[in-house]
């Protein structure tokens, strides 16, 4: 991530100060069903700034830029301003996959360029304590019999999440969850329909079954991004 700014921005910080002086928390309108915290959606950011941010001369931008980046600028009306720039990482090339990260990555920028917390607090807990990951408990192999999937862009189910994490366990990943983010290159379970997610399953659990048939573990748990074919 990279910043650019003008010459003087002292009135953009007087402003900048006023406005966070004056802005109330921001409704956290949205829920992560797998990790059951809340958070602020991008709606809920702009409707609860907006007003405020004009009453101080203030503006923002977003707009996708280069391959795959995220530009922010704050602006005032002064002419000064603050621009920053961010990586996206896009589960996939499909208009679904680079619009859900750029509405993540806009809601985090804007967050952090206005200075407002959007996210559930733990005090810190993850940074200074970090937990061990969690182990989930084994599922079978085989195929995945629920084969008619209702609703296949609607939110991949809680139960599913699981089970693809026990799936990832049993592969002798231990960070579940990091490993099937990455592979799946998704920035949160939140991004993940039920159609794609029974898809994973119907992989993990091939790939299970092949191991406990004797093939090596090294053949089925390292460098599976290419082989899942997901």
């Amino acid at each position: 991530m990279n910043m650019e700014k003008s010459n003087e921005i002292n009135e953009l910080a007087k402003a900048l100060v006023a406005f966070q002086s004056k802005i109330k928390g921001v409704k956290k309108d949205g829920v992560n069903p797998f990790f059951k915290s809340k958070y602020a959606t991008l709606e809920s950011i702009i409707d609860s700034s907006k007003d405020l941010l004009a009453e101080n001369g203030l503006s923002f931008s977003q707009f996708p830029s280069g391959s795959d980046e995220l530009t922010t600028v704050l602006m005032h009306v002064s002419g000064q301003f603050l621009m920053s720039t961010a990586k996206i990482k896009p589960k996939d090339d499909s208009p679904q996959g680079q619009g859900s990260a750029i509405t993540y990555m806009r809601r985090y920028a804007l967050s952090a360029v206005l200075g407002i917390a959007t996210e559930t607090d733990d005090d810190g807990e993850a940074a200074t304590h970090p937990v061990a990951p969690r182990v989930y408990p084994t599922a079978p192999a085989g195929g995945n019999k629920d084969v008619t999937i209702k609703n296949p862009e609607a939110p991949a189910s809680p139960a599913q999440i699981k089970m693809l994490c026990g799936l990832a366990n049993q592969l002798g990943h231990k960070d579940a969850e990091g490993f099937l983010k990455d592979k799946l290159k998704i920035q949160s379970f939140s991004d993940l329909n039920k159609g794609y997610a029974s898809k994973c399953i119907t992989r993990l659990k091939e790939l299970v079954g092949k191991m406990e048939d004797g093939v090596p573990a090294i053949q089925v748990g390292e460098g599976q991004g290419e082989e899942l074919g997901l």
